[in-house]
């Protein structure tokens, strides 16, 4: 709990939030990082404690800032407020509203977020870096289980056999728990730390891993023009990398 005492304290987040009635609110889901409501009497904001080992999972701080900012200048993402000289804790603004229910999901949510991911897409952000899936899917096998390592570089080999790359901004981890639907209903985009320049089939491949069988033909007409290969490795290379990822024991522990 060092880092929320810090930040609570942090002259730039009190500026920000203004005087708290009430102590922070530790928010559901997150298993990368943790992530805090604030109340002041200036607003309503979320502070983010970050990961304490970003390079094991191969995060880059600076580039998420430029990549968040990008995105709440486009409207699909809120802004930052404030960031730690050290990277530890993030304030951003609070966009009231909930999580996507992936049960509860439907057609319209999924056009919805293809939209979102279209001007995702569209972004243009110097040096970010690309998205090598084998090099990506390396870094992590570093940190899974010995006895299996194995069987997952045989398993790396198959998959990355076909190589997917485009210079496009993708957000990499478009998952439903991801996605905030506001009071309004607009859907925003939150958690750029494993956004990289790929090709956009993967943006696409992460959300039909996670939404009901039922919807998958709905969310395949709205991808752009693709091959049934491209389409197939994509999907395949997404699931490698949460294989690995939880293998990899990334899950934030409770501090």
């Amino acid at each position: 709990m060092k880092d929320l005492a810090r930040a609570l304290q942090d002259p730039l987040i009190k500026e920000v939030v203004g005087d708290q009635a009430q102590p922070p609110e530790r928010l559901c889901g997150g298993l990368t990082n943790r992530n805090y409501l604030l109340r002041g009497n200036l607003g309503t904001f979320v502070l983010r404690l970050n990961h304490q080992q970003p390079e094991a999972l191969d995060l880059h701080r600076d580039y998420e800032r430029a990549i968040h900012q990008a995105a709440a200048d486009a409207g699909i993402s809120p802004r930052v407020r404030v960031i730690s000289a050290d990277g530890h804790y993030w304030l951003r603004d609070y966009i009231p509203g909930e999580s996507l229910d992936i049960s509860a999901l439907d057609a319209d949510d999924l056009s919805m977020m293809a939209d979102t991911l279209k001007t995702c897409h569209q972004l243009i952000i110097a040096g970010v870096p690309p998205m090598n899936v084998a090099a990506k899917a390396q870094h992590y096998l570093k940190h899974c289980p010995e006895a299996e390592q194995a069987a997952l570089t045989q398993q790396i080999k198959e998959v990355t056999g076909v190589s997917l790359s485009a210079p496009t901004l993708c957000h990499m981890d478009p998952l439903p728990a991801n996605w905030i639907r506001d009071t309004a209903g607009k859907l925003w985009l939150i958690d750029w730390e494993y956004a990289a320049s790929g090709h956009p089939l993967l943006d696409y491949a992460a959300v039909a891993l996670h939404i009901p069988q039922h919807l998958t033909a709905h969310w395949r007409r709205c991808l752009p023009p693709h091959s049934e290969t491209d389409w197939q490795a994509a999907l395949q290379q997404l699931q490698l990398l949460e294989t690995l990822w939880y293998k990899a024991g990334f899950a934030q522990p409770e501090r």
